[in-house]
């Protein structure tokens, strides 16, 4: 999810989710939201993503 807050800001929701199919409703889920300024820090956050997942 993400959104614009109309004040130079924006809401990114991240959910983490067991893998596999759960038709019980019994796996574990977390779930954040990060409110960020739009521009430098989405970048800086970006760039950031970018080198952790790659390692």
């Amino acid at each position: 999810m993400l959104a614009t807050t109309g004040r130079g800001y924006v809401s990114l929701g991240v959910t983490l989710r067991a893998p596999g199919l759960d038709l019980g409703n019994s796996a574990w889920s977390a779930r954040a939201v990060f409110v960020l300024e739009a521009g430098e820090e989405m970048t800086r956050l970006a760039a950031d993503l970018s080198h952790f997942l790659a390692t």
